[in-house]
């Protein structure tokens, strides 16, 4: 299993590389990913295109998506 800094460092380099298109670019990989039957390959596509997510947030100001993403003790507010 890859770890959560791994991740989060490979979200922020598809955002430097990718811009606006990096959520775009990570959605093709979910989807070779299905279409190969990569079952691992998709969960790994799949945390990455949530840590763009976060970033995105993050950039915007707001602390989480939901608390389940953020995880126990974070502060969030229901529609953040």
């Amino acid at each position: 299993m890859i770890d959560d800094s791994a991740i989060r460092s490979t979200a922020n380099t598809m955002l430097k590389r990718h811009g606006d298109e990096a959520i775009d670019t990570v959605v093709a990989k979910v989807e070779e990913a299905v279409r190969a039957g990569d079952d691992e390959g998709c969960a790994l596509w799949l945390r990455i295109a949530e840590a763009i997510d976060q970033l995105l947030l993050y950039r915007c100001g707001a602390t989480a998506v939901r608390q389940d993403i953020a995880g126990p003790g974070t502060e969030w507010s229901p529609g953040d």
